[in-house]
């Protein structure tokens, strides 16, 4: 047992290194999008200028191509996946600060999106040296801020990475004899604490078919009791006609009085239930 026990110890070791390797070069994809992205809004800041000036060779869908590339790969920074360029990002990105960070650029290219569209439809009268240009600058110098404290925060988490996967299999190495114990100590708890975790989902289980079937019984008797309340809503209303129609006999009348209030009691005690 024990030696089995070392043998899995062993495997784990190599295995938490290979994770302790892989997290630090994840990481690399992140820091690539974040220069393609100051690439492409570079580029796209300089098309656009030579598409104000009337540069021929320079058409609108090679703006928004850069544009769209640079808000795919924020959108796949953060969710994972393709970025479009041959390469992947295995992982959305999760820690907060760096998360707040690139959705801070995706809101300024969304700002610098709808600035390009004004600029574009209105021509020449945007270009270089107006109102809405130079309002163009601050969110363009803006980005490329806030990508460069995005690539500073990346870089530090990337040597913090590194670090911690040396000082963790240096650890491990150190302390696999612990583990030993530590494994069979965990097995057990865990043994104890999936039979106390199936123990509460039975007992959840038989509780929440008890609700269930409350409820059904509830539903149930709600609509028998608007049924009743709709019978006994005829009952009064025919009762009403009866009486404009049936004369000044005394006894009718009182007889019919008695069925109306008798329905309209009933009715306030089916509204009580419901």
């Amino acid at each position: 047992m024990v030696l089995g026990l070392g043998i899995v110890s062993t495997a784990l070791l190599i295995w938490t290194y290979r994770i302790a390797e892989r997290q630090v070069t994840g990481d690399f994809p992140l820091d690539l999008a974040i220069q393609e992205v100051r690439l492409e809004v570079s580029e796209a800041h300089l098309w656009l200028e030579e598409y104000l000036t009337g540069d021929p060779e320079v058409e609108g869908a090679q703006i928004w191509g850069r544009l769209n590339q640079a808000e795919h790969l924020l959108t796949a920074m953060l969710e994972g996946g393709s970025t479009g360029q041959g390469w992947l990002i295995e992982a959305p990105l999760e820690e907060g600060t760096l998360r707040e960070g690139v959705q801070k650029v995706q809101l300024s290219l969304k700002e610098l999106q709808e600035i390009s569209k004004e600029r574009m439809d209105r021509g020449f009268v945007a270009g270089v040296g107006s109102e809405l240009d130079q309002h163009y600058d601050q969110v363009f110098y803006r980005i490329l801020e806030q990508a460069r404290e995005l690539d500073a925060a990346l870089g530090a988490r990337i040597g913090r990475g590194q670090r911690h996967a040396k000082v963790l299999v240096r650890f491990i190495l150190g302390a696999w004899i612990l583990v030993v114990g530590m494994t069979v100590a965990e097995l057990w708890n865990r043994e104890q604490r999936r039979r106390r975790m199936a123990a509460a989902l039975r007992r959840s289980e038989a509780e929440l078919d008890r609700a269930r079937r409350l409820e059904g019984l509830g539903r149930l008797a709600g609509g028998i009791a608007h049924d009743i309340n709709n019978y006994l809503a005829v009952i009064a209303s025919t009762t009403e006609m009866v009486s404009l129609k049936g004369g000044g006999d005394p006894k009718l009348q009182e007889r019919l009085q008695t069925i109306l209030q008798t329905s309209f009691r009933a009715s306030q005690l089916l509204r009580r239930l419901l």
